[in-house]
């Protein structure tokens, strides 16, 4: 199959799954300018979904030696969307479960968006895998012993005035000019089920991510799974 070909059917299977349950990390390895490591951030996840609307995601972040670490719950159930973040203490409800994401998708390193989108395409908005450009199928891979297609694309440059501001907090951030358009993403998508299990991207030139997926779909899910369950 084609690049374009593995992504289409890969949508399909998420488009298409009675319900999704997954475990993964985000890894966010920061290097120093002579290429060396400087430090590692780690956003560990979890997404939980039953067709047509309950959805559960929860994050969790540091940053490392600095901060404790704290969560961050995303629930939509019956028509409810609620989200809690201990960084932001109390219970909020958003309009749309779309909001909600929009919100946590920088803070989580994108995973929070990334499924949820593939699964919901109709309800959630942005860009998605599917929108890559610059398609290019590689050579396949093994991630312990599941074998994987790697599919390469550049997601498109964002615009408008969200765009804008997000270039003024790079500069703000990091003293750098922002880069003119995003470094290509490698996805490794399982040969046998077309779900995601890895996305490496290199962000700016000290910036290094692997995002890891151990998903499966159409699988039992319980209430337990799906609790909204903020800390008192």
């Amino acid at each position: 199959m084609t690049a374009e070909m593995i992504l289409a059917e890969m949508a399909k299977v998420y488009a298409g799954s009675r319900s999704y349950l997954d475990t993964g990390c985000v890894c966010t390895e920061f290097l120093t300018r002579s290429g060396g490591e400087d430090f590692v951030s780690t956003r560990p996840f979890r997404t939980v979904f039953i067709r047509p609307a309950r959805f559960r995601f929860e994050f969790s972040s540091s940053h490392p030696g600095r901060t404790e670490r704290y969560r961050y719950i995303i629930h939509a159930e019956k028509g409810a969307v609620q989200t809690w973040w201990d960084l932001r203490p109390g219970v909020e409800l958003p309009r749309t479960l779309g909001l909600a994401l929009a919100g946590a998708t920088g803070v989580s390193g994108g995973s929070a968006h990334t499924i949820a989108s593939l699964l919901m395409p109709d309800e959630v908005g942005g860009l998605r895998l599917t929108d890559l450009a610059e398609l290019v199928r590689s050579d396949d891979g093994n991630l312990d012993g599941i074998k994987c297609y790697r599919v390469i694309g550049r997601p498109p440059a964002p615009a408008g005035p969200q765009a804008e501001a997000a270039r003024q907090q790079f500069r703000e951030l990091t003293g750098l000019e922002p880069p003119t358009e995003f470094e290509p993403l490698t996805l490794w998508i399982d040969r046998d089920t077309l779900l995601l299990r890895r996305i490496d991207r290199r962000t700016v030139s000290f910036v290094e991510e692997t995002t890891t997926y151990s998903p499966a779909v159409d699988t039992p899910i319980s209430d337990e799974d799906m609790a909204f369950d903020p800390p008192c």
